[in-house]
């Protein structure tokens, strides 16, 4: 209920997934290279496409519901390691609050339902560290744990780049004794494990290298001073909110009082290092301040203190937090009312409410119907199961606080993300411009050239045909054989005299198009007979002028 696998491909291609589902359906499995319309995307790596794609091919499903499973499958690999990890070093119990904690925090559910590359380089850092301890300091290997650490940071660089290799490293400065990494460096699987990683970061810029494209840069992040101020006063309140229904949990792993009642000392010592030194790292760095998505990186390792400080923290404070969380059930039996009145309002009540018909569209569909009512009656049986729960001599908190967040998601799936994903604009623009093109009898293979565009992937990925980027539009008007007629998807009229351009986009389409930050229309560029002579190159208007005169036939004019 928490990541439904039936519903993470409804909504369309959001954000930056448009360009990672292009970059992973142009990707080549003996070159994985970030290719997106024809061009060389930098500071992107291949990893993320590359199982992306394996899913697509294989099972046959949308690059939407790909991208996001890759995403939930590494937050599920995630939440393993981390429920190993607890009952390893604690029971079973702080396992099982552990993975409760990892899976249901606000920041996780929020960033895991995207096609973004974080969550899979975050498995591998994760893998990684848990890996270097386990090797090194458990059984006393330190060269297998160099050698699996400096693995983790090549895949997670193939993933998302250095700042991977920045959030691995980092928290090993501070490590203390017995784990300072100092007296660690001689072991030979440091070594290896250095020429291990640069095996991989060469790997990458050779494969670039190979295609002969030079790299582009879709867009420059510059330095605010003013919001990186603001980052600074406002990150540390976030993160509460972000670790949200658990945070009033995380302080305990740090409380100086308890840490002598805690089994494995060094191994919650390792676990507070990462998280301390990443914290700082995040907070202070003005080159980490603008993506919240890096907050989720603390939460492996939270969840596994978590859950190991858990017995002792309810053991003092759980009656206080039993009489706090009990009044969010109510929230639960008014979640379950609202969905159910929200699929059966009258179209007459929507008026009164003074809410547009089209934006609750999604109520009219069968399925959404079938779905809300389900989810409703889901809603209020667990109003009544908390109801009985509270007062059963086998009440459990965490159990509690992880039933308040699957109610959560089970409105979220009901109502929002039908309501979200009744928005297909850039869906119907891509099955608009292919029902455009198959009027015109256009072969699929024919290709569109994008012009004037910084973006658009998902539009363009929509389409059916292949999308290339070009600058100048008079390169495909020159040379010996010129394309005679070419598709140009531009938000301006294209600029290349050789060709008669028409629009091919109607009215109605253009007018909602508009209403895009960068509105395109589809151009068909026509190469005039008159435009290039025997050699290939273009004739300027004088030329041009002698041809036809000198001809003298209806053709040339």
């Amino acid at each position: 209920m928490l990541y439904s696998p039936l519903q993470l491909g409804w909504r369309e291609l959001y954000m930056h997934e448009g360009l990672y589902a292009v970059m992973a359906k142009e990707l080549n499995y003996t070159m994985p290279v970030n290719i997106a319309h024809g061009e060389l995307i930098a500071n992107h790596y291949p990893l993320f496409g590359y199982f992306s794609k394996i899913i697509f091919d294989l099972f046959g499903i949308s690059m939407e519901l790909a991208l996001r499973l890759v995403s939930v499958v590494s937050l599920f690999l995630i939440s393993l390691i981390v429920y190993l990890s607890a009952r390893r070093a604690d029971n079973r119990l702080s396992g099982y609050v552990a993975v409760a904690v990892v899976i249901s925090s606000n920041i996780v559910i929020e960033k895991a339902l995207d096609g973004y590359p974080f969550f899979l380089a975050l498995f591998f850092i994760f893998g990684g560290w848990i890996m270097w301890f386990l090797c090194g300091f458990v059984y006393n290997k330190w060269s297998w744990g160099w050698f699996f650490a400096f693995l983790a940071m090549g895949f997670s660089f193939l993933t998302i780049g250095v700042n991977a290799i920045i959030f691995f490293a980092f928290p090993f400065i501070f490590m203390r004794r017995p784990l300072t990494i100092w007296t660690k460096l001689k072991h030979k699987g440091f070594a290896l494990g250095i020429v291990l990683l640069v095996a991989f970061i060469l790997f990458w810029v050779i494969s670039r290298q190979l295609t002969g494209l030079q790299s582009v840069v879709l867009s420059t992040s510059y330095f605010s001073l003013k919001e990186y101020l603001q980052h600074l006063v406002i990150f540390p309140f976030d993160v509460i909110w972000r670790f949200m229904p658990w945070s009033i949990f995380i302080w305990a792993p740090f409380c100086v009082a308890m840490q002598p009642l805690i089994k494995s000392p060094i191994f919650c010592r390792y676990l507070r290092t990462i998280i301390l030194s990443l914290f700082l790292l995040l907070w202070l760095s003005p080159f980490h301040y603008g993506e919240v998505r890096y907050i989720a990186i603390l939460a492996p390792p939270i969840a596994i203190l978590t859950g190991m400080n858990y017995w002792l923290l309810i053991r003092r404070y759980g009656d206080k937090f039993k009489y706090g969380y009990k009044f969010l059930n109510i929230g639960v039996l008014l979640a379950g009312i609202f969905v159910i009145v929200i699929y059966i309002i009258p179209e007459q009540m929507l008026q009164l409410f003074n809410l547009k018909k089209m934006q609750l569209d999604f109520i009219a569909d069968a399925n959404n119907f079938i779905a809300g009512m389900i989810a409703g009656s889901i809603l209020l049986t667990i109003w009544v199961f908390l109801r009985c729960f509270m007062n059963s001599k086998k009440y459990v908190l965490w159990v509690h606080m992880l039933t308040l967040v699957v109610s959560c998601a089970v409105l979220f799936w009901s109502v929002v993300v039908p309501y979200k994903a009744q928005r297909n604009d850039k869906r119907e623009f891509g099955n608009a411009l292919n029902e455009i093109l198959i009027e015109h009898k256009v072969d699929s293979n024919m290709p569109i050239y994008k012009y004037k565009i910084a973006t658009g992937y998902a539009r363009g990925f929509y389409s059916q045909h292949p999308v290339f980027k070009i600058d100048v539009l008079e390169n495909l008007s020159s040379g010996k054989n010129p394309e005679k007629i070419i598709y140009v998807l531009s938000p301006e009229y294209p600029v290349d005299p050789a060709r008669r351009w028409t629009s091919l986009t109607p009215q109605g389409l253009r007018d909602k198009n508009s209403k895009n930050k960068q509105p395109l229309e589809l151009w068909v560029g026509t190469l005039l007979s008159t435009s290039i002579g025997d050699n290939g190159k273009f004739l300027n208007q004088k030329e041009n002028d002698v041809l036809i005169k000198g001809d003298g036939n209806s053709e040339g004019k």
